[in-house]
């Protein structure tokens, strides 16, 4: 499958890297590379680089979304932090800690605490 055959419609090609980024983050537990992802589409790292540009998006966006998406899955198990920031590709607790509250405005405590209490509810 090649990129060329997303240009009619980018956002496909937007919505498959996303899925990409979540399976790897779901079921490899690790953080993808831009090299890995653009070998499964059988292109170069600059067209895939080219291509998210045009959209108005990165790489580098589009995976910190995808991992604080499973960081709130991972929230809502009995997981600690330490093993959440290694499933999602961080170097450590800290790594992770910072990256959600810049994300999200809350720390990862917080946001546990208040999905524990929504599930209580």
């Amino acid at each position: 499958m090649s990129i060329s055959s997303y240009k009619p419609h980018y956002e496909n090609l937007l919505l498959h890297i996303q899925q990409k980024l979540a399976e790897y983050l779901r079921v490899k537990e690790q953080s993808p590379k831009i090299e890995w992802l653009a070998d499964e589409l059988h292109v170069s790292v600059r067209t895939l680089q080219r291509q998210l540009y045009k959209q108005n998006t990165s790489f580098k966006k589009l995976l910190e979304t995808e991992r604080m998406k499973r960081c709130e899955q991972l929230l809502l198990q009995s997981m600690n932090f330490t093993e959440m920031a290694m499933c999602l590709g961080y170097s450590d607790q800290s790594a992770l800690a910072r990256a959600y509250k810049a994300y999200s405005g809350q720390t990862l405590l917080q946001r546990k605490q208040q999905l524990k209490a929504q599930s209580e509810r």
